[in-house]
């Protein structure tokens, strides 16, 4: 947990970013830890992470993931596939 702790908070947005796109590629980590562990890093840390870029960082990881599922459909599905 002291692990998870220190990644968090030395790394910042890199780290949530990183966690939810992993979280996509069938890591066993829930999404929402994460995303809870960034507002809390935001709300603990307001001097040196934004909570603004916090939030962006947060919904592009999770869309990162989502993407990468719509590609995939597509490319089966529509592209070179059909």
């Amino acid at each position: 947990m002291e692990f998870l702790i220190g990644f968090f908070t030395d790394y910042g947005y890199w780290a949530v970013l990183f966690v939810l796109i992993i979280c996509g590629f069938g890591v066993p980590i829930p999404e929402d830890i994460t995303l809870v562990s960034g507002g809390v890093i935001a709300g603990l840390y307001p001097e040196s992470v934004n909570s603004h870029l916090m939030l962006l960082v947060s919904m592009l990881g999770v869309r990162a993931d989502s993407g990468r599922h719509y590609l995939g459909f597509w490319w089966c599905h529509c592209g070179a596939l059909s």
